[in-house]
């Protein structure tokens, strides 16, 4: 499976199929290119996943066509897809709504020897979330979807997989992003503690 849009950030990809997933969201982050930029470079970043994907599972990889709304709409599930992992671990502060509305599909075929096989529907954009939506239900299903997360970093963004023997992972790099983010947080308890009033009763 190709993933070279989340191994260019240090990170070892999600178990086959659910990288999918992974790499569209880390297509941007971490100070990396933007995959999503222009048309030309969104096509040519998801022709060639969809070709990986479509080696695996063994089925036919469709034509991909994108047009600048296509561009703009992969942008805009990229970003809401982020938020969602972001806020996570506060289902009050989720946004609500649906990520992927009507208008998506994905098909189904069984093999000859009972196995139902998924594959992705569509044109443009929605081939990509109907990609998305098949790996997404797939890693639900074998409960893997909890350990797929976002640096807790917002200046980082980078989707990470968790292999944590406890799923307690925060940040993509603890030492990149998370020692940065507690010294920064140290800094500022201590600059806080400067400018207090003296207390009275010392």
């Amino acid at each position: 499976m190709s993933s070279t849009a989340t191994t260019r950030h240090g990170l070892t990809p999600a178990p086959t199929g659910f990288n999918v997933v992974q790499n569209f969201i880390n297509t941007d982050g971490g100070g990396q290119p933007d995959l999503l930029a222009d048309v030309a470079t969104a096509e040519q970043w998801f022709t060639a996943e969809l070709a990986d994907w479509s080696a695996t599972a063994g089925v036919a990889a469709p034509t991909v066509s994108f047009g600048e709304r296509d561009r703009q709409r992969l942008v805009e599930l990229r970003a809401q897809l982020r938020q969602t992992l972001h806020h996570r671990g506060s289902p009050s502060d989720a946004p609500s709504g649906w990520l992927v509305g009507s208008g998506v599909s994905a098909g189904l075929r069984q093999r000859c020897d009972g196995t139902v096989v998924a594959s992705p529907q569509g044109a443009g954009w929605k081939l990509v979330a109907s990609l998305l939506l098949i790996e997404s239900l797939a890693a639900q299903t074998s409960s893997l979807w909890p350990r797929l997360k976002v640096c807790r970093n917002e200046a980082c963004g980078s989707a990470f997989y968790d292999r944590s023997r406890n799923n307690s992972g925060v940040w993509h790099d603890v030492l990149v992003c998370g020692n940065a983010i507690n010294l920064r947080t140290s800094r500022a308890r201590r600059r806080a503690a400067a400018a207090a009033p003296p207390d009275p009763g010392e």
